[in-house]
């Protein structure tokens, strides 16, 4: 049933015809997101509203409605989607971070509260997958610096130990197991599937890219990005004089 998770009446709607059909409901996974470009200030109050309703808000309406029916058998699996953002803030998608640390708090919050009835509750970390939507932003960033698939690729997969980026079916086959009886010993766990990243270089390889872009829509010439994720461009200030500016890491920016 396609619903629109920013709607109330549509998430009960969907909860009511699950019931009358199935007669009961044991699994719940919130996968639904939404990302809103932007550095802190230049948010008003629509966009963070627009941040936190569908992913926030539309988990907290889901597992309120779900609830219920799962307390009736004394069994439930709740798994929340969460994302790498929640332990790295971004540049320019601060609101992105907060949504899933919220997520994450939230798992643990309801899993201390929610075991007594036989429900589990863990959430999901995903970091670094191959999804239409990153699909896209590859594609958007091939046609802001003129780089290739692969060289957009490159310092991306470089922050991985697998040496390549995970699939949805990769994260779904853990959604599975949480679910099952073989995690019935798993409440309030935060389980990262990243092929083996490490926090620190996740943020330093994201946060390049994110720069990296922001200098492109801005008309800065020759960006780019080195296998250590280091930035570098070329611009000219007001007076027309040429300078160069190099970033390696969000912390040590120059």
């Amino acid at each position: 049933v396609p619903t629109d998770l920013t709607d109330p009446a549509a998430i009960e709607n969907l909860f009511k015809k699950t019931l009358a059909e199935f007669g009961r409901l044991d699994i719940l996974v919130n996968n639904a997101t939404n990302v809103v470009q932007g550095s802190f200030f230049a948010m008003d109050e629509a966009a963070w509203d627009r941040a936190f309703e569908n992913k926030l808000r539309g988990t907290v309406r889901c597992i309120r409605l779900a609830v219920p029916a799962m307390r009736e058998r004394k069994w439930g699996r709740i798994v929340n989607i969460s994302g790498g953002a929640a332990w790295t803030p971004q540049l320019g998608a601060i609101a992105t971070g907060m949504n899933n640390a919220a997520v994450q708090n939230l798992t643990v919050a309801l899993a201390n509260e929610l075991a007594k009835d036989g429900i589990l509750v863990n959430a999901i970390v995903p970091t670094a997958v191959r999804t239409e939507r990153h699909d896209q932003n590859i594609k958007d960033t091939m046609a802001k610096t003129g780089q290739s698939e692969a060289e957009v690729l490159k310092p991306r997969v470089a922050k991985i130990p697998l040496g390549r980026m995970g699939t949805s079916e990769e994260i779904a086959n853990v959604v599975v197991f949480m679910c099952s009886e073989r995690a019935s010993f798993v409440a309030g766990s935060l389980w990262a599937v990243d092929g083996g990243v490490d926090p620190s270089g996740f943020v330093k390889g994201w946060a390049a890219d994110v720069v990296a872009d922001m200098l492109v829509s801005q008309g800065f010439m020759n960006v780019a990005i080195n296998a250590a994720g280091d930035v570098s461009c070329r611009g000219e200030q007001s007076e027309g004089q040429p300078w160069v500016i190099g970033i390696r890491h969000p912390e040590e920016t120059h």
